[in-house]
């Protein structure tokens, strides 16, 4: 059983924990860390953690194995970096980090102190997506040639917040919905096609109450050859598409879990998949981790070149150009 503490006791955290306390048999939420000590107290005695009210004194703690960080984004490779040096193992929620630069020393913590590290990309444990990516590593699909990408929706984390809360501020959502959302397809794309070469991004403020960008749109070039668009729209009803198009055929997934194919300009076929609990799994994919029984699927290469992508978005959109990647 890995004991885990969580790092900050938010919404989503509270989803993180509810997903796997009581259910798993590999790991075990036994402390939370926040410094709003009201809020805290209310979310520790439903969870049944104790209560502490700064990150070193859980860094400290020896018998917290592990920490899942979910802190502002702009604290994660901090968050990430101390950790490393206290030798616990890490799951962060994403974004990894807003820059490359981050991302890198936070890597290198984690290598440099010999402890595992796995970011919350639970779309990686979807089904549908699971079989999307088989398609394309067994050819089915031919030659992969492009790929398109929709996630949108009201941000319903930052709905009912004060101005100026870190879910409604600029410096913590780069590029807007990119960073809590777009990311998510962002490290889809890497994972199916590999390391993005370059970017081109137009991001702005249309109708959100909020001081952050609602509308963001992007081309992609990755290294292996295709090409690919991104869009994501925080001021629209959800709405998730990724669709990968082949020499041979395309494949379509809508939602997480309905999957459309057709080859060869032969009928569609379509499957619905069973939902699946993905913070469950996530959550369950470190935890083996940290035991050696399987490598978690994000990459710490992956995890690199997706903060890369995500600040060169942001930086394409000011200035008004192509960006390469490192």
């Amino acid at each position: 059983m890995l004991n885990a503490a969580i790092i900050g006791m938010g919404k989503y955290a509270d989803r993180l924990v509810s997903a796997t306390q009581g259910k798993s048999s590999k790991i075990k939420f036994t402390t939370g860390a926040t410094r709003q000590s009201a809020k805290g107290m209310a979310f520790a005695s439903r969870h049944n953690l104790a209560l502490a009210t700064d990150y070193a004194t859980v860094l400290a703690d020896q018998n917290i194995d592990a920490v899942v960080i979910a802190t502002p984004h702009s604290l994660h490779g901090s968050h990430v970096v101390q950790a490393a040096r206290a030798g616990k193992h890490i799951f962060v929620e994403k974004p990894f980090t807003l820059t490359r630069a981050s991302a890198e020393e936070a890597c290198n913590a984690c290598v440099i102190h010999g402890v595992k590290l796995s970011v919350g990309f639970n779309s990686r444990f979807s089904p549908a997506l699971i079989e999307l990516k088989e398609m394309v590593v067994s050819g089915v699909l031919g030659k992969i040639l492009h790929l398109e990408g929709q996630i949108s929706g009201y941000p319903g984390s930052a709905s009912g917040r004060d101005q100026g809360h870190w879910r409604t501020v600029r410096n913590e959502n780069p590029a807007g919905g990119m960073t809590g959302k777009g990311i998510h397809l962002i490290d889809q794309m890497l994972w199916l096609c590999g390391p993005i070469e370059s970017v081109y991004a137009r991001s702005e403020k249309q109708v959100i109450d909020f001081d952050i960008d609602d509308v963001t749109t992007m081309l992609l070039r990755f290294k292996s050859g295709p090409s690919g668009y991104l869009g994501t729209i925080l001021s629209t009803p959800n709405y998730w598409r990724l669709q990968v198009f082949g020499s041979n055929g395309w494949a379509e997934v809508r939602d997480e879990k309905i999957l459309t194919l057709q080859i060869n300009g032969v009928g569609k076929e379509t499957t619905t998949f069973d939902p699946v609990d993905t913070r469950y799994l996530e959550l369950e994919a470190f935890a083996n981790a940290v035991a050696g029984v399987k490598p978690y699927p994000v990459s710490m290469d992956e995890a690199i070149n997706g903060a890369a992508a995500l600040e060169a978005i942001d930086l394409s959109s000011h200035e008004k150009r192509e960006i390469y990647l490192p």
